[in-house]
């Protein structure tokens, strides 16, 4: 279940537990929720907020994608993977890098410069 989801089940079940004063209507309700949320396909909480969160990962990855010239997404986790190893090996030796950038970064200062 998405977190939306999850909000909104919490909001509903709130709502029933405050509003019905009939305990076998309640259990009744409650009991449905979380199948009605499951196939209940306008998800309004998320429309209401379309922004979505970036991840500090996506973030790096998207600034690496400024120096290297094949996908940003596998050459971030070759670079964190080499450092593991040995973070002083060149990193255009890892990853394929624009020509003006190769030779100029290890994998350690690379990653330190995106991040």
């Amino acid at each position: 279940m998405t977190k939306t989801k999850e909000v909104k089940e919490m909001i509903i079940s709130n709502f029933i537990e405050h509003y019905t004063t009939i305990e076998n209507q309640r259990d009744d309700m409650m009991a449905v929720l979380e199948t009605y949320i499951e196939e209940d396909h306008v998800d309004e909480i998320a429309q209401a907020f379309p922004v979505t969160v970036r991840s500090l990962r996506d973030v790096w990855v998207e600034k690496l994608g400024h120096y290297v010239s094949d996908d940003a997404d596998e050459c971030y986790n070759k670079l964190v993977e080499q450092e593991s190893i040995d973070g002083d090996v060149m990193a255009d030796d890892i990853v394929l890098m624009w020509e003006p950038l190769e030779d100029r970064y290890t994998v350690s200062q690379l990653l330190d410069e995106i991040t």
